[in-house]
């Protein structure tokens, strides 16, 4: 074989040669590589989505205990409007006060606390109603039977109704009014008879929300 055709096949495996290492370099090495940076780029990817969800959550939070004042008012409210205990004497006083504050004369009679049932008067999106009675968020719902004999002008019984419906916190329900002869020497007084009902909800199962009836009058 001539020296340049040997030459030219030395060359040439040479040549092969360093074409093969390449190949096994770039599989050994290269190639294992590159997938660990795919997988370390997935990893961040997955990272910075989380993050993402993590920064929402915390936003939300902030938003949450920013407004924890208003949420522990309202709370304050609704239990205001459905307390756990009657405390009549003190709730009729409040009706009383009401009537003086309008330039009422005001009478209230309450009795003892019944169930409210299924095919009672007051009814809650919020309530589960069965054969016992109502519950809302576990607690049984008791209402008070009240009646109050009001006499007044036109304009401080419209007072009182307003007030008696939209500021005094407890909730009330008037299930009839009904207009009476007036008692009062004053000829512009009308009379007025209401029948209603305030609500408890006792805050243990052995709390039945009962209690005796009670009057008050001015």
């Amino acid at each position: 074989m001539p020296t340049k055709d040997r030459e030219r096949l030395l060359v040439g495996g040479a040549v092969m040669a360093a074409l093969l290492m390449l190949l096994v370099g770039y599989f050994a090495l290269v190639g294992p590589q590159r997938g660990k940076t795919r997988n370390i780029e997935a990893q961040v990817a997955d990272a910075t989505t989380q993050n993402s969800v993590l920064s929402n959550k915390i936003s939300t939070l902030s938003q949450q205990n920013r407004d924890l004042k208003k949420y522990e008012q309202d709370l304050a409210t609704q239990e205001k409007a459905l307390p756990s205990e009657n405390d009549l004497n003190t709730f009729l006083r409040t009706l009383e006060g009401l009537g003086t504050a309008t330039g009422s004369d005001a009478s209230f009679t309450a009795g003892s606390p019944v169930d409210v049932t299924a095919g009672g008067t007051a009814t809650s999106a919020a309530g589960t109603a069965t054969a016992s009675g109502l519950t809302v968020n576990g607690k049984h719902i008791y209402a008070l039977p009240i009646t109050a004999q009001v006499t007044g002008t036109v304009a401080s019984l419209s007072q009182f109704l307003d007030e008696l419906q939209a500021q005094q916190p407890r909730a009330l329900l008037i299930t009839q009014v009904t207009e009476t002869k007036s008692s009062s020497a004053k000829a512009a007084n009308t009379g007025l008879s209401l029948t209603m009902q305030a609500f408890v909800a006792p805050g243990s199962t052995s709390s039945d929300g009962s209690g005796s009836g009670a009057t008050s009058g001015s």
